[in-house]
């Protein structure tokens, strides 16, 4: 179960670092850090609010939305 949940965290925190480094410029208030991504990337991950990141990555940078879904 705890090696379930390392890989889990792991393969989170390597999407927070890509999007960090792709699209803090795009959108600062949920990529602007790693542990902000890393937040960010939680709650779509959980299906909170994911649409709400999804809205602002398709008005913003199409880029992201595609991103975001191949991590869902």
């Amino acid at each position: 179960m705890s090696s379930a949940f390392a890989i889990v965290c792991l393969v989170t925190s390597i999407y927070a670092i890509v999007a960090t480094s792709f699209f803090a410029g795009a959108q600062p208030d949920h990529y602007g850090s790693f542990f902000i991504s890393f937040f960010s990337m939680f709650q779509a991950m959980t299906g909170d609010n994911w649409w709400v990141f999804a809205e602002l990555c398709l008005l913003d940078f199409g880029g992201l939305l595609v991103a975001l879904l191949v991590f869902l």
